[in-house]
């Protein structure tokens, strides 16, 4: 891992260890499905839902994931956060798109009503030129 990709995975780390009051970010996983260890593309998507939902909430949400065919648990990994993330991004998503439809009451833009500035002018056409 080179310099740039070490300080940034540090800088996940603790963000995880802060939002989450955690002393490491395994502790954020139920003993059961505790990962050994993340990659960097693990932690970075951790770190984003370490933002977005408090410990408890993530903490159910990977005990309702980490679960093999027959429902017993199995050690969280890349692809069951992964999984997690974008099941939070497609609900953000779908949140904002109802939030924009309950924001008019038909749904649909309306131009605004147009103000008169003054009192109507008799000739609006083309100005009379006269001639000397």
């Amino acid at each position: 891992m080179n310099e740039g990709t070490r300080a940034q995975y540090d800088a996940n780390i603790r963000a995880i260890l802060k939002n989450w009051t955690v002393a490491t970010y395994q502790d954020a996983f139920p003993e059961s499905i505790r990962p050994t260890s993340l990659g960097t593309s693990a932690i970075t998507i951790l770190k984003g839902i370490s933002s977005k939902k408090t410990l408890t909430d993530a903490q159910a949400l990977f005990i309702r994931e980490c679960k093999d065919s027959q429902g017993a648990p199995i050690k969280a990994g890349f692809v069951i956060i992964q999984k997690i993330w974008k099941n939070l991004q497609e609900t953000e998503t779908a949140n904002a798109s109802a939030q924009k439809s309950n924001q008019g009451s038909s749904g649909r833009k309306t131009k605004p009503k147009r103000r008169s500035t003054g009192t109507p002018t008799k000739n609006v056409g083309t100005p009379k030129v006269s001639s000397y």
